[in-house]
């Protein structure tokens, strides 16, 4: 018997500028749960959507299928040195919108850590 009692009279900002990469995530490597070689983040979560007026929507990839984040998506095109991890991971609007979950964005922080410490 649960029901909304009150939401709030704007969105909060779920989406930002990201780095640009070395690969892009996109919405079907997430729906496809696409594998990747190498070393990778494995996400899990779907494409998560919020609108303010109509909630959220889900798009989900195939169940109990992973999709891959290629060590590519949080290394910069441009600046070698520089990695991202979380929200801010080379990707679509709609593949961010899946990487954004909390232990996804602790495993893409824990490998931007990992690939720091050996760039050193």
């Amino acid at each position: 018997n649960a029901r909304i009692v009150e939401m709030s009279p704007r969105a909060a900002a779920r989406d930002g500028r990201r780095l640009r990469g070395r690969y892009m995530m996109t919405d079907q490597d997430v729906l496809q749960a696409h594998r990747q070689e190498g070393n990778c983040v494995r996400g899990w979560w779907p494409i998560e959507r919020w609108d303010a007026g109509r909630g959220p929507s889900y798009a989900y990839p195939p169940i109990g299928e992973p999709y891959d984040i290629p060590l590519d998506a949080q290394r910069s095109a441009v600046i070698d040195n520089l990695l991202a991890a979380g929200i801010c991971v080379c990707a679509t609007a709609n593949a961010a919108a899946s990487i954004r979950a909390s232990g996804i964005c602790l495993a893409t922080g824990a490998a931007a850590g990992k690939m720091a410490a050996s760039m050193v």
